[in-house]
């Protein structure tokens, strides 16, 4: 295989020769390629530490690489006019005018489906996750100019950075993309919510694309984006705003320039495809997920398929994608060998794996995989994160999904059952979860849309199925079958109340089935299937959207948005800046600090039950690493009140006397109800207060203590004696 290989190199040789233009650009590519490696070398080893070229050398060896395969249409790209440009798209739309509908209706059921509810949905501008938080937090330290581009900010010890709580931003690119909307809009959860739509939004386009691309049938794309639309693990989970979220885009977008790139021949989409799955890679732990699964259907396609697979042309696509995928890889790679243990982060799971089966029995291991996988699919765990009432995959879809999946390898499409199986796989080791699977779940509809492709176009129903499905009594004319289905089951539908009561005769009944031998047609047959395939996804597909309307009728009812700590953080840190009306309202820049921004004339310590991340990301700028210090930076509901009271004790005896108050704030629930009561006797040294915090049904309660200046060491001294 290897001296085909390079056979065939040989001869391509002087025919990529007499494209001057197009081997220029290819060498380019590998020649900005090097540089990026070069360039990214001397970074790391600290001789050239902060240098452009790791960023510019491998921007510009991709796009001189797309630019090299696709010259040929590159190079007459200066003829084309504005005219020609519309008129081409005029051609292909009058062409594609239902496809095109379709997708229209795809999208708006997307948008609206999404934004339902919104004031009372717990994804509205009040929700954030506590993972996607720390996200903002890190893009607003890393992506900055006091730190250059590599392709992750990791350290093992967290002391490195300016005692920061957590120092890992694993993988920039998702911090990139958000960073670039905050820039253009503001610093707003809003922003976040619109920018990781966008990305869920897009990986479901992707997806429609792809399976009108594989089947070229509109009701199979219409409805499987109707499916994938109300899946709720791909509804919530692009919702939530974790750097997971990019890597399902990645997929089906690779996936789609993939397809087309076989179905077409063309180097430019296998090239695009490549530098995608490089970018997955690049874009989250789970994502080099797709390398793997490409790596593995070359594996199987040229086993069991040697002949179409190794030829000259595929030979050439599979070079164009493996080499995209090297060069859109190497920052992440680089990085990976001057940090190898970033590398193995997810060896421990390795490791816990076969220590759980070698050493802790089979009972033990079955409890801890096996048990916990079925209850994720199929049962209540809250191992699933946002769904944990609710099968991952919902039931009915299985009787889909499975044939499906058969049928995809029956049609050597490898690379999707690679797709499904590996996250899997991870998932079982690791330990299941539902945001571990997240990123395979368009594929579970691909392989649903392999089944409604298998019943309309490939299954011959009987005669007698028919009949079962039809069985509608005639009433007063008989027409024929032929003479307009639709029509009259429209008129059958309106006749429905009376249908009721009628009652079949055993000779009408004979009579129909003797007019359906004669006039069932093909036409009839595919409606039959249509409504078959409907009837039993609507078991599934109605409760998963009335589960997820249900949900953004309540900002409370999926908790890991934390619809509470955004209010109190926004609360909070309007006193903190000494606002005259604090509010609990969205402000344009929340996460930074305005310009011209005038200090309190007090410094305040807050301790909160809740939130860990959020509360940290909007005091940022704010000195947050001080002001939390009173809860030790976690909330307290996880330490007991001795612990909490320790904790506000040091807190207070370590602050540094300024020229200012001091104002600190407890929230009055759980162990710190206690610590305010002792607190409450050095109201002498200036006041203290109780305030309610109002959100939707709920109210949260705090109490602020105020510290005049002149008496912050006195208080401290007092403090020093206490005893809990």
């Amino acid at each position: 295989m290897k001296l085909a290989i390079l056979e065939f190199i040989v001869k391509s040789f002087p025919r990529l020769l007499k494209d001057k233009v197009r081997f220029i650009l290819i060498c380019l590519s590998v020649f900005f390629a090097l540089v990026c490696i070069l360039a990214t070398i001397l970074h790391y080893t600290n001789a050239a530490y902060g240098n452009i070229f790791t960023w510019l050398a491998w921007l510009l060896s991709m796009a001189f690489l797309c630019t090299g395969l696709g010259w040929h249409r590159v190079k007459n790209i200066y003829k084309v006019t504005i005219g020609k440009v519309f008129s081409g798209i005029k051609k292909r739309a009058s062409g594609n005018s239902k496809t095109i509908r379709i997708f229209l209706y795809l999208i708006v059921i997307f948008v609206f489906s999404h934004v339902w509810n919104w004031q009372t949905a717990p994804w509205n501008e009040n929700g954030l996750f506590d993972d996607a938080a720390w996200d903002i937090y890190f893009s607003r330290i890393f992506i900055t100019p006091e730190y250059p581009f590599q392709a992750a900010w990791w350290q093992q010890d967290d002391s490195s950075f300016k005692d920061e709580p957590s120092s890992s931003a694993k993988e920039v690119l998702f911090h990139y993309y958000i960073t670039l909307w905050f820039n253009l809009f503001g610093y707003n959860i809003l922003v976040f919510r619109i920018s990781v739509m966008v990305l869920n939004f897009l990986a479901y386009l992707f997806t429609m694309l792809l399976i009108q691309s594989l089947f070229r049938n509109r009701f199979i794309t219409f409805f499987s984006g109707i499916l994938l639309c109300f899946l709720p693990i791909f509804y919530l989970h692009g919702l939530v705003g974790h750097r997971y979220v990019m890597a399902p885009t990645l997929i089906m977008a690779s996936l789609f320039f993939m397809h087309e790139g076989r179905r077409r021949s063309s180097h430019v989409f296998m090239a695009v495809s490549g530098i995608l799955a490089g970018l997955c890679f690049m874009s989250a732990i789970m994502g080099k997920q797709l390398i793997y699964a490409a790596a593995g259907a070359f594996v199987l396609m040229v086993v069991f398929n040697f002949r179409k697979t190794i030829n000259r042309e595929n030979v050439k696509l599979y070079l164009a994608y493996f080499y995209a995928v090297i060069v859109a890889s190497i920052p992440m790679f680089l990085y990976t060998v001057f940090v190898p243990k970033y590398a193995t982060l997810e060896g421990g799971y390795f490791e816990m794996f076969f220590d759980t089966l070698r050493f802790d029995g089979w009972n033990v291991f079955k409890t801890e995989y096996i048990d916990r996988m079925m209850e994720c699919l199929f049962g209540v765990s809250w191992h699933k994160w946002f769904l944990p009432s609710l099968p991952i995959i919902p039931f009915w879809y299985y009787i889909f999904i499975l044939p499906g999946l058969v049928y995809s390898l029956i049609k050597r499409e490898f690379i999707y059952p690679m797709m499904t199986a590996i996250p899997f796989a991870a998932s079982f080791v690791a330990g299941f979860s539902d945001y571990r699977i997240m990123i395979a779940s368009p594929i579970w509809i691909i392989f649903m849309a392999y089944s409604f492709h298998l019943i309309i176009n490939k299954i011959r129903l009987p005669l007698s199925f028919a009949e079962v499905v039809l069985k509608i009594p005639f009433i007063k004319d008989q027409y024929s079958l032929e003479q307009g289905l639709i029509n009259r089951l429209f008129k059958k539908i309106a006749l429905l109340k009376k249908w009721l009561f009628w009652r079949f005769t055993l000779d009408k009944y004979h009579a129909y089935k003797e007019l359906l031998k004669k006039n069932i047609s093909e036409k009839t047959l595919w409606i039959f299937k249509i409504i078959i395939i409907m009837a039993l996804c609507a078991p599934s597909l109605l409760p998963s959207a009335y589960y997820l309307w249900e949900k953004s009728l309540d900002p409370y009812s999926v908790n890991f948005f934390a619809q509470k700590e955004v209010v109190e953080s926004r609360y909070l840190l309007d006193i903190a800046k000494c606002v005259p009306h604090p509010s609990i309202e969205m402000k344009h820049d929340e996460f930074c600090k305005p310009a011209g921004y005038q200090a309190p004339h007090y410094d305040t310590l807050i301790a909160l039950e809740f939130g860990y991340a959020i509360p940290h990301l909007f005091f940022q700028d704010y000195d947050a690493h001080n002001v939390f210090s009173l809860m030790g930076q976690l909330p307290f509901n996880l330490y007991s009140e001795e612990e909490l009271f320790h904790l506000g004790k040091s807190a207070i005896l370590a602050y540094k006397k300024t020229d200012k108050d001091l104002k600190i704030i407890w929230e009055n629930a759980g162990a710190a109800m206690k610590i305010i009561e002792i607190f409450r006797r050095f109201e002498k040294y200036g006041s203290g207060e109780s305030f309610t915090i109002h959100h939707r049904n709920f109210n949260y309660n705090f109490y602020a203590l105020y510290i005049k200046n002149d008496y912050i060491l006195a208080f401290q001294n007092d403090v020093s004696y206490l005893r809990y």
